[in-house]
């Protein structure tokens, strides 16, 4: 088991089956034994959530259980409240304990609970796919969808401490674990090549995580702006199919391949089984899409682009160079 610091005094604790006891050996380090409410969704609930409470049993006493949508596209306004309704209902207080047991969706919106409630709340935070694994142990901000619009409202979220036991990763598709996978090589490009090659080699899971976070850790606090790399294209994949088709990992993954498409590059998504190719749309239909959502400012537009160095950075260019870039590198990915 590993242990790292997350910031603001917080920790994630990495490891294979140690959920139950991790959780234990947090509720029982607090000043005052608390009241539990545990948060999780449907689906992790079915496998988990008898035996989870059947551990706490002895230290904790009839838990509040609130089961929300774990669903990414379920994670909106609509979402946060009956959580609240809940928590208020049981006077939930500051000497109480938020457990959050689910995926990517269900954290974010419970982050957004806690953000925008007006009362201190004692938070551990147990994410249960690849994805949420990677991402929540060093992203402080919590986001809502909006009608088709992915992502669009966003609050600061305070820092939890986590629980990463990749036991529970057993139990999903390869289809949901690469919605992590994609994560990682996002990291890889960016700031950590190593992470390809461990990507490449199957091995040490714990420490293929410990050394995302990190990278998470280093780009969200030297250059943020960088994880905006490849976002226009993954967007508009999404989007045009309602969500319905592609997952957000196999968009970023499409996209990433369309920025740095290569014969070894296609090796390791095919080891990977990651998407190579898009269908289903045309390089002009979707072209169009990224045109139309771009953030132009006096008629130009700053885009995340690699150099010849392999060096990711800020390149303004004008609507006819944009569409000129996008359409070229839609090439990859898309025959038409």
């Amino acid at each position: 088991m590993n242990r790292m610091d997350i910031g603001s005094g917080k920790w994630a604790v990495i490891g294979h089956n140690i959920a139950k006891a991790s959780i234990s050996e947090h509720i029982l380090k607090l000043t005052t034994q608390p009241r539990v409410v545990i948060l999780t969704d449907r689906e992790v609930s079915g496998y988990y959530l008898k035996e989870l409470v059947e551990h706490l049993s002895p230290i904790v006493t009839n838990p509040s259980i609130i089961i929300a949508d774990g669903n990414t596209m379920s994670k909106t306004i609509d979402a946060i409240k009956p959580i609240i309704e809940r928590l208020l209902d049981i006077e939930f207080g500051p000497r109480d304990l938020l457990i959050v047991l689910g995926g990517g969706g269900l954290i974010d919106v419970a982050r957004f609970v806690i953000g925008i409630l007006n009362r201190p709340m004692q938070t551990l935070i147990v994410p249960t796919t690849l994805l949420s694994m990677v991402e929540v142990s060093q992203n402080n901000k919590a986001y809502l969808s909006f009608q088709s619009h992915k992502d669009l409202l966003q609050i600061e979220a305070q820092v939890s401490d986590v629980i990463i036991d990749i036991a529970f990763l057993q139990s999903l598709s390869k289809r949901i674990i690469n919605n992590g996978t994609a994560q990682i090589i996002l990291y890889g490009l960016l700031v950590d090549k190593e992470l390809l090659t461990r990507l490449s080699v199957p091995g040490d899971l714990t420490g293929l995580i410990e050394a995302a976070i990190r990278s998470g850790m280093k780009i969200r606090k030297e250059k943020p702006q960088l994880l905006c790399y490849g976002k226009e294209i993954a967007d508009a994949i999404e989007t045009h199919f309602r969500f319905l088709k592609y997952n957000s990992g196999e968009a970023l993954a499409l996209s990433l391949m369309a920025m740095n498409g290569s014969p070894k590059f296609e090796e390791l998504y095919r080891r990977l089984e990651l998407p190579i190719r898009l269908d289903g749309v045309s390089r002009e239909t979707l072209t169009k899409r990224i045109l139309s959502r771009l953030d132009y400012q006096e008629d130009s537009v700053s885009i995340m682009m690699k150099d010849n160095n392999g060096s990711v950075g800020p390149v303004r260019m004008n609507k006819m160079m944009a569409q000129s870039y996008f359409d070229r590198t839609l090439g990859m990915i898309l025959s038409t």
